[in-house]
């Protein structure tokens, strides 16, 4: 995010200030919807109702992100007898998700049912690699979250890491194997594929599209197939399907999206 515009509410709701700290250290008022607040000033800004104000504000604000694009939204307080002060920041918005971007609906789906989050309050970071923990841990929650027993069978696992039931879950469905998950390794698009089909439970294949870079005898052969099928993902070409390319955020919430029939 680059910056943002917020509409001023009415004076009879109360007013923007940045800086807030108290009715004798007021900072500043915000008196213009052109005021432009910048990236590291967000923080900083926030609602002070009006004298015995209660009721629900609802204020616009224009975001402007770094790459130019421009997010609309709304937030909405709702002010109650002893609100003194309210930090205004444009909720379950994320700048560098623009609304025309091919995984902003699959961004939205995923952090609405709790599959992820943003790598902050107002970012989500589409284009970030992807972890192995990660994808773990999303596919984990996209099937319920469901109840993990048994011992740990990963050296590089601990009990208190987010993602070590998400760990258990996929190597008890023989997800992974082995004694090493390496969590922070980057997700290709031939191990994705291969998470995802044996989380769907391994299921038969009735096509066999091929591709040029994915042998007939690769371990995740069945599991690329199953995936076009499924138009879950296509390759990267009429020829190739380029299983070692490294998947983004972006990328593995909209192959979850679409897998689960979204």
């Amino acid at each position: 995010m680059r910056s943002v515009r917020f509409q001023v509410p009415s004076a009879s709701q109360g007013d923007l200030y940045r800086n807030y700290r108290s009715s004798s250290n007021q900072g500043t008022r915000i008196t213009s919807g052109s005021t432009s607040i910048s990236r590291s000033g967000l923080d900083q800004v926030a609602f002070v109702p009006a004298r015995n104000y209660t009721g629900t504000v609802y204020i616009d604000f224009t975001a402007t992100s770094d790459d130019g694009s421009v997010l609309d939204g709304t937030v909405e307080i709702s002010v109650e007898r002893n609100t003194w002060n309210v930090p205004v920041t444009p909720p379950a918005s994320f700048y560098d998700v623009p609304s025309n971007a091919y995984y902003a609906d699959a961004v939205r789906w995923a952090v609405s049912n709790g599959i992820t989050s943003g790598t902050s309050s107002t970012t989500f970071s589409p284009h970030q690699t992807c972890t192995v923990a990660q994808i773990l841990s999303f596919l984990y929650r996209a099937n319920g979250s469901p109840r993990v027993t048994g011992s740990n069978p990963f050296t590089d696992v601990r009990t208190s890491d987010y993602y070590y039931e998400a760990a258990l879950w996929a190597y008890q469905k023989g997800m992974v194997s082995g004694s090493a998950l390496r969590p922070f390794a980057p997700c290709t698009r031939a191990s994705t594929m291969e998470f995802m089909w044996r989380a769907a439970g391994s299921p038969a294949v009735s096509g066999n599209r091929r591709f040029d870079d994915v042998s007939v005898n690769a371990s995740y052969a069945r599991a690329v197939a199953w995936a076009t099928e499924q138009k879950i993902t296509s390759g990267t070409s009429s020829t190739t399907f380029s299983p070692n390319n490294i998947c983004t955020r972006g990328q593995i919430v909209t192959f979850l999206y679409r897998a689960m029939g979204w």
